[in-house]
């Protein structure tokens, strides 16, 4: 029902495909029905979270120090004791600003990061009441694929039999919104759905409701002996 990706560099190569991983863009891949291999890429990344997160906030640093939000801090300077410093710990409300500024003023997403914005992901709204716009680069479509991989090892791990029959699992496709500076505001399901069109088949990408819904119950029931479980889809894009 899925495509899985394959662990690229072999089991002995895990200490490789984490520093890979912090160098470039590129991050390890592996079957997560595979769960020796999965449990053994989770451990080694969690027995050296310290190390990772160094070097991932150097990373960070590195690609965007001469953004204007940390400019006005560190005056493009890429020093991780002077970014603990100066830079104050935020939340959203704090970078709502810029946020807007991208998506309603149509100003360059240097203003925030120095990382192309290709779209905004909106939360449910259920925390606060109102929906989040949150930034997506392509940077972050890839770590979402290898954390949802991990996610997948973890379920196959200690849940016997969850890979077993086929899943229904509904979903809704609602038609691209635009904000006033021309990015797309999608939920995480329609981002991963319309960005992957070749692996869904077409009545998942219907926008048209009724007539969707009608063809995944239709699917399901002639299907209906193989249903080992039904829920809503929840994007894995391993």
């Amino acid at each position: 029902m899925r495509g899985w990706l394959t662990w690229p560099i072999g089991l002995k190569g895990l200490n490789h495909g984490v520093n890979l991983f912090l160098k470039t863009i590129m991050l390890p891949t592996f079957d997560p029905r595979d769960t020796e291999a999965g449990s053994r890429i989770l451990e080694d990344i969690t027995s050296n979270a310290g190390h990772i997160q160094e070097q991932v906030l150097e990373k960070i640093l590195t690609k965007n120090a001469s953004s204007d939000y940390l400019k006005g801090f560190l005056n493009g300077h890429s020093d991780k004791g002077l970014f603990k410093n100066k830079v104050p710990v935020v939340d959203y409300e704090d970078i709502k600003i810029y946020i807007d500024r991208i998506a309603l003023d149509g100003e360059p997403s240097r203003i925030l990061t120095n990382e192309s914005i290709t779209e905004l992901l909106k939360s449910s709204g259920t925390s606060g009441g109102t929906q989040k716009w949150i930034p997506k680069t392509a940077e972050e479509g890839e770590r979402r694929a290898f954390f949802s991989c991990l996610c997948d090892t973890v379920l196959n791990r200690y849940l016997q039999g969850l890979s077993d029959g086929k899943a229904l699992l509904f979903v809704l496709i609602n038609p691209d919104i635009h904000t006033p500076g021309g990015l797309v505001l999608r939920t995480t399901s329609e981002s991963e759905i319309k960005n992957r069109k070749d692996r869904y088949p077409q009545f998942i990408l219907c926008e048209d409701t009724n007539q969707s819904l009608y063809s995944q119950l239709l699917c399901g029931l002639v299907q209906r002996d193989a249903i080992a479980s039904v829920g809503t889809y929840s994007p894995r894009v391993c």
